[in-house]
């Protein structure tokens, strides 16, 4: 797990050039995430809430992950197991 460089820009760039696999974010601001959902879409990635419907800007504050389509199940699934082990916090 990387720190995060608290500039999404950085962040969705380290996805997109390989330094980090996914991105779990706590809060959604559209002008942060917006733009680099759209590029992270665009590069085969997937990006959305943890109950699976896609990540809209439209609907700030919710938890959401981007990460690769074909591995965002089971990132989500194991944030979830990793969640339920830890007591929900």
């Amino acid at each position: 797990m990387l720190p995060p460089r608290m500039c999404a820009g950085w962040d969705y760039w380290d996805l997109a050039t390989g330094v980090t696999d996914f991105l779990l974010w706590s809060r959604a601001k559209p002008w942060d995430h917006a733009p680099g959902v759209a590029v992270a879409r665009e590069l085969g990635y997937a990006a959305r809430y943890l109950d699976g419907s896609d990540y809209r800007p439209d609907l700030p504050g919710a938890p959401f992950l981007v990460a690769r389509e074909g591995e965002w199940q089971a990132v989500a699934d194991s944030i979830a197991a990793h969640t339920e082990a830890s007591g929900g916090a």
